[in-house]
Formats: C-alpha cells, structure tokens, sequence
C-alpha cells in the first residue's frame, strides 16, 4: 500500500480540449478549456485517503498504440530539482499505453481508491498539496478509445497542463493519482466511476467508466 494524498474536491465545468486548469503568467488565457466537466462529488480527507500501487507486467500480443504518451526519462524543465527516494519501481520502458491489456482495469471500476503504477520514477520536486503542477497526460477508456489529451502546441509536442494541486480544478481521481509524483516522472493511474464521472455521461465518456490516465510530471513548485 502507498499511501498518496487526497482532497475535497469541486470540479469547475470549462470549454474546449483538455482539462480546467490554473492559468500561469507563460500561459494566454484567451486559450479554449475543457468540454469535460463535472465528476462525482465525494467528501476526502487529504491526509488519510490512499491509493494502492500496483505492478504494470508488459503483456504478450498487446498492440502497440501510436498515440501513446512517449515517456522521458528525465524532466522537461530544470524547475526545483532535487532528490530524494521514490515510491515503487517498475520493469516498463518506453511508452506507456502498450503495457497492458486496457480491458483487465475493469476490475478496478467499484473501488473508491485509485490505482497507480510508476512507469518512470522522477527526480525532482514532489507534488504536494498546494503544489502548482505542470503535466502532460493521455486519457484512455478501457476498450483502449483515447478520449482526452494534453494540447499540442505549434511545434507538434504536448503542451503542459498547469494546476494547483489541492485546489479541485480537477475531477478527484486525477488530482489523488499525482499526489506524491516527482518531477521528471511517468505514472499510469486507474481511476474508478467513484472518483471521476460517476454516473454521468460526459461527451465521449459513457456513465460508469474507469478511466486510465498516463501523466507525465514535468515540473512542481
């Protein structure tokens, strides 16, 4: 079991492609924003709620996805880097969405925690609460449909995404899933109906969905 943190949350509605997220002085803030919007509300306790990490097995057979999140191995920026140990280590290399089979995290789908493994294990600055994150992310659903993905900006690369952790920009299950990551590092994180959009339908994303996210820390402070 390793315990990460969790926090009340209410999820802001936004427009547009990808996630609601804090705006820094780098960022336009005439930019579109979400047209995924609210999760299921759930009351947590940032210091007590946990996660439970867990083992990504490469799989024989599992096609290889051409949009895959491409992992790196070191940071995108140079931001606060510091060290420190880190949380669970993994055999996977290379990208991420071609680990496993996505059909075998509906087993996750009544929990009311999420599930993580690390895929890189970063260096630099620990995401805590309050922290302000830069991430880059891909969004799967379990029959392997991407239905959400970090901005690419004019030069073909995935732009950062920009929150404060703690401030419930974010549906919960996302926000617990980064909480105890290190800058420079890569985590594949299942987040059961219960901490994403419970019921509720949204856009692409049928009522009742485990939604698997590969999210790459580029920077905490």
């Amino acid at each position: 079991m390793v315990i990460i943190g969790a926090l009340t949350i209410g999820v802001i509605a936004a427009l547009g492609g990808g996630f609601f997220a804090w705006q820094s002085a780098q960022q336009d803030s005439s930019q579109t924003k979400s047209s995924l919007s609210t999760g299921a509300t759930v009351p947590l306790n940032y210091e007590n709620a946990g996660g439970d990490s867990i083992s990504l097995t490469p799989k024989q057979n599992t096609p290889k996805d051409p949009n895959a999140l491409s992992v790196d191995s070191s940071p995108t920026t140079s931001t606060n880097l510091g060290s420190g140990t880190t949380r669970q280590q993994t055999t996977n290399t290379g990208s991420t969405a071609d680990t496993t089979n996505f059909s075998d995290y509906e087993q996750y789908k009544d929990k009311n925690e999420v599930f993580f493994g690390d895929i890189v294990l970063g260096k630099g600055a620990e995401a805590v609460k309050d922290s302000k994150l830069a991430v880059t992310y891909k969004g799967y659903l379990t029959n392997g449909q991407l239905f959400d993905q970090s901005r690419t900006g004019n030069n073909g690369q995935l732009e950062p995404l920009l929150f404060t952790l703690g401030a419930g920009q974010l549906i919960p299950g996302f926000e617990q899933g980064v909480a105890g990551m290190k800058a420079g590092g890569t985590r594949r994180v299942i987040i059961p109906p219960s901490l994403g959009y419970g019921p509720n339908a949204q856009g692409s994303i049928p009522a009742n969905s485990v939604l698997i996210f590969d999210i790459q820390l580029t920077a905490a402070q």
